[in-house]
């Protein structure tokens, strides 16, 4: 007996299995893909998500907003030895766009300052609350989303909790008369 007879040998590779296999895996992502853009696609259509998916816009250039407010009130700070009485003493000389001072979400007319502006203390902490807004709702009868900003920069958003978001309906778009009944 030689060695050559209790080789192991390889068993033949099955390329119909392979390849059916390779073709279901690519017609599940497939499926997958073509199943995840059509419920995004009617998900983007639902006037709530639509709402939810602009309002989260309006936060985060009010946010911004209000990081480049606080900013401005630290440049008056350093130059006049003080704090403004109020955020409109910031334009134009500290603060270039006035409209700055005007949340996306506030309903008010533009001319009107939104944020509620807590004048420091010469020598106060960093952790001074300094402005906050509160005109972010996603869902009507909702508590808003209240976003502060504090004298070192730092900012909290802060949502509404669990039990106010019981028995709500989605807002409904801005431009649009509620309907009657």
């Amino acid at each position: 007996m030689s060695n050559e007879e209790y080789a192991p040998t390889k068993p033949e590779p099955k390329p119909n299995c392979l390849r059916a296999a390779c073709i279901t895996c690519l017609v599940l992502v497939l499926l997958f893909a073509a199943l995840t853009f059509y419920t995004f696609s009617i998900l983007r259509k639902h006037p709530a998500v639509r709402r939810s998916i602009s309002e989260v816009k309006a936060i985060s250039q009010c946010v911004n907003q209000l990081i480049e407010i606080n900013g401005a009130l630290k440049r008056y700070e350093s130059r006049t030895g003080n704090y403004p009485e109020s955020l409109d003493k910031l334009y134009p000389r500290f603060l270039e766009d006035r409209s700055a001072l005007h949340c996306p979400s506030d309903l008010s007319p533009k001319s009107q300052i939104s944020y509620e502006y807590f004048m420091p203390k010469k020598g106060s902490p960093g952790k001074t609350l300094v402005l906050r807004c509160t005109h972010h709702r996603i869902f009507e009868k909702q508590e808003p989303i209240t976003i502060k900003v504090y004298l070192n920069g730092s900012v909290e958003t802060i949502g509404p909790t669990v039990s106010s978001l019981k028995n709500i309906r989605p807002a409904l778009p801005r431009n649009k008369p509620r309907p009657s009944g």
